[in-house]
């Protein structure tokens, strides 16, 4: 062990393994990102349990009222026979869904994200933006599970949707949305 003088030279010593080429032994613990926002209670599930009237329905929506980033990480959706979904931004005033109850995902936390979140049958006064993402359940009764590293970054003012391709088909599912307080705030 070498003895190594307090910074800027100080007045305590302090001692630290070093090992035969020089370097500074260290022990260290890190976690996610997601992990510790999860803990500072930034982190939720959007349930919803849905059948959409037709084709084209947007059966889930929300929109970040906040100053601080929201992030969908991933959907999960559950489709009792085969469909197809897209996920889309969108601008507009949503008519037609129901508010829909954040749960935190830090049980001690109370926290919820400053959003619009409603599900619906068919959510309606919307415009399309553009297509995200394309997701398929092949078969009945299957679950499709949406993750991406990159996340769906919705920024204050912003809109998403995730629509029937068919409609008609019953859906039980999931978004994880994260809020990001460096982001603004």
């Amino acid at each position: 062990m070498a003895l190594l003088k307090g910074g800027a030279g100080g007045d305590f010593d302090y001692t630290a393994g070093v090992n035969v080429d020089g370097q500074l032994l260290v022990k260290s613990e890190s976690q996610s990102h997601d992990r510790e926002l999860a803990d500072q209670g930034f982190v939720w599930s959007l349930p919803f349990s849905k059948t959409p009237t037709g084709a084209g329905d947007h059966f889930f929506y929300i929109k970040n009222t906040g100053t601080v980033e929201l992030h969908i990480t991933d959907i999960r959706i559950h489709s009792a026979s085969a469909e197809t979904y897209t996920i889309q931004k969108v601008t507009g005033t949503p008519s037609g869904g129901t508010t829909l109850v954040p749960v935190n995902r830090n049980l001690g936390s109370s926290k919820i994200p400053t959003a619009t979140i409603e599900e619906g049958v068919d959510i309606t006064g919307l415009t399309t933006g553009g297509i995200i993402f394309h997701m398929t359940t092949d078969t009945a009764n299957r679950i499709e599970h949406l993750r991406t590293t990159s996340n769906i970054h919705i920024p204050q003012g912003t809109a998403c949707v995730i629509t029937a391709g068919t409609g008609a088909v019953a859906l039980v599912g999931m978004v994880s949305i994260v809020a990001d307080p460096s982001s603004g705030g």
